[in-house]
Parts: C-alpha cells; sequence; structure tokens
C-alpha cells in the first residue's frame, strides 16, 4: 500500500501488447511496452518521466489514466486500487485525474465551440448548471491567459499555443487533483513551449496540482520536476530528485541521455557518453539488462540478470550492476 502522502503509486506496472504473426495469424507475442515500472508521486509535486521514443512513458501514463487495464501489476490513487473499484465509482474519481494532450490540433474537437470544449465535461460531472456553464468556462479561459470572450470560437481560430491552453483549461476545468501532461509542449514553437511551462508551473502553485510530465525533452524536466525516473525499453532504470539527477547521473543510459543536451554555452563543452545500436524491439527484448547490446560498459552478468534497483543516495535509486560491484 502506498504511503499517506502519495497521491498515486504504481506498483510492478506492465502492460503488454498482443500481436498476432505469421500466414493465419495465429501465432502471438507480445509488445512488452512498460514491463514492471513502479514509482510515487507525493502530492503537489511533479515527477518527470524521461526517455526515448518507445520507451512506453505514453502507456504509463494511460494506465494511470485507466485508458488501459494493466497485464498486472496495481494503481493505486488515494490508496485505493483504481481496477478493483466497480464501474459507477471508477466513473465519479475520474475527473481527478486528466490529461493534457501532445498535440493541440488533434485533441480538440473541431466542430466543438471552447464552451462545450471546457464545459461538456464540467456539465456531465455536475460542477456547472446550463446557467453558469459560460461563466465558469470564462474564469477557467482567464486562468489560462486566453480571452473570456471566445467561448463562442471554434479551435482553428486559434494558434497552436492557444489551442494547448484550451487543452489545459479543458483538464483543469474538472478540478483535477493529478494532471497527466504527455508531451504538454513538444509540438509548439520554442518561444510558445516557455509560455507554457511556465503557466504550467503557476498553475500548480496555485491550484495545488500534481503533475505527471511525460517529455523527451530533459531541459524542460529539469526547469518544471521535482523528482525524475527515467525509462528505458519499458523499465525504469533510474530515479532520484531532479538536482542530484542532473549532477550526478549514475546509469550509463541517464549519463549518455544528459550528455546529448546542448550546452547553454559553446565553450562549455561536454564529454559526450556514445551508445551504439538500435533500440531493441519491446517484442523481443533482449535478457538480463535491457540496456547491456548499447551500454559501452557492459558486463557478462548484464547479459543475463535483471538488475536490482540499488539504492545510491537518499531517494535516488540506480538499476545497473555497475553499483554492485565491489
Amino acid at each position: 500500500m502506498p504511503e499517506p502522502d502519495v497521491l498515486l503509486e504504481a506498483d510492478r506496472l506492465c502492460k503488454y501488447f498482443p500481436v498476432r504473426t505469421g500466414i493465419l495469424s495465429r501465432d502471438t507475442v507480445e509488445v512488452r511496452a512498460v514491463d514492471g515500472v513502479s514509482f510515487g508521486i507525493r502530492k503537489g509535486e511533479c515527477l518527470g518521466l524521461v526517455g526515448e521514443s518507445g520507451c512506453g512513458k505514453t502507456t504509463v501514463g494511460r494506465v494511470v489514466l485507466a485508458l488501459y487495464r494493466p497485464t498486472s501489476g496495481h494503481v493505486f490513487f488515494r490508496g485505493r486500487d483504481l481496477f478493483k473499484l466497480p464501474a459507477k465509482e471508477l466513473r465519479r474519481l475520474r475527473r481527478r485525474i486528466q490529461i493534457v494532450f501532445q498535440d493541440p490540433v488533434g485533441s480538440l474537437n473541431p466542430r466543438m465551440t471552447v464552451l462545450d470544449i471546457v464545459g461538456d465535461a464540467m456539465e456531465v460531472h455536475g460542477l456547472v448548471s446550463r446557467q453558469s456553464k459560460q461563466r465558469c468556462v470564462q474564469e477557467f479561459l482567464s486562468k489560462v491567459g486566453l480571452n473570456p470572450e471566445s467561448v463562442s470560437r471554434y479551435p482553428h481560430e486559434f494558434s497552436g499555443g492557444q489551442r494547448q491552453r484550451i487543452g489545459i483549461a479543458r483538464a483543469l476545468a474538472l478540478e483535477p487533483d493529478l494532471v497527466v501532461c504527455d508531451e504538454a509542449v513538444s509540438a509548439l514553437d520554442v518561444s510558445v513551449r516557455a509560455q507554457i511551462i511556465n503557466l504550467l508551473a503557476d498553475l500548480q502553485e496555485q491550484m495545488g496540482l500534481t503533475y505527471l510530465f511525460i517529455s523527451h525533452d530533459l531541459s524542460i524536466v529539469r526547469y518544471l520536476s521535482h523528482r525524475v525516473c527515467v525509462m528505458y525499453l519499458g523499465r525504469i532504470v533510474e530515479r532520484a530528485p531532479t538536482s542530484q539527477l542532473f549532477s550526478n547521473p549514475l546509469h550509463p543510459y541517464t549519463q549518455a541521455l544528459l550528455s546529448a543536451v546542448p550546452a547553454p554555452c559553446p565553450r562549455n563543452t561536454r564529454k559526450r557518453l556514445l551508445v551504439s545500436g538500435e533500440v531493441p524491439s519491446p517484442m523481443f527484448p533482449p535478457p538480463g539488462c535491457h540496456f547491456h547490446p548499447r551500454c559501452p560498459r557492459c558486463m557478462p552478468i548484464c547479459r543475463e540478470v535483471p538488475p536490482e534497483e540499488i539504492k545510491a543516495a537518499p531517494g535516488h535509486l540506480v538499476a545497473c550492476h555497475l553499483l554492485g560491484e565491489p
């Protein structure tokens, strides 16, 4: 069971997708998108989840939202297992966990006005009456930096950054406790991206929100997150407080990710840790440590035995055999 101050906890979460192969589609293999992930998010904090494309970050977010049912494992929200709740109770709980999608264009219905996009869910959950719906929507538009008078406009009448603000207003309209930000700024221009990040930080402070921030942009994660989990091929390989992870990365994969981040000053050159080869297929993950085919410090044990998490410092856990060396 989770600790009292933990809002959400994932416990040994696995999500496998079956894929049929062969001429007659009789053989079945599994895509191991998430393979034994565990983490907790405390009330009021932002947990960053980072890794390469295809590592399972988005799948974790969708399982947390109960959009996917896990193959095994548990998700506890306020101490209650989401996947053991009755359907009616889960539906009532859904408003407490919301998402901001990556694509601000595809996530908004082009045939609905802003009033309906933001306000319909409020009305369905009984938070507003039909008479007060417009006033409440206008208040949320003001919170996210949009003109309250734009409630009658359609998504195509807004810029990309404004559309993402509408998506944020829609998520906040249900007064959630946890917001999953799934690459929420990756589709935006750099200047607009900074504005949205500052908006998310301000809203967290004002409304006491908790974030699961999924991203591949380490500079944004460093700015916004309190703690960071690093994923590789469905597993978490390192987790630590943000300052500690960026100042002292211990897993070779984390070191490679951070060494690839461009330095703000060209004179401050960094030693690059290069990894070779491609990311293995999640249908046929390598035995032992999933990272061993690309790891420049691979040992024989890495090819055979999956590493256990080792506590390197308070709050700093690393799944690597290198830390277990005498």
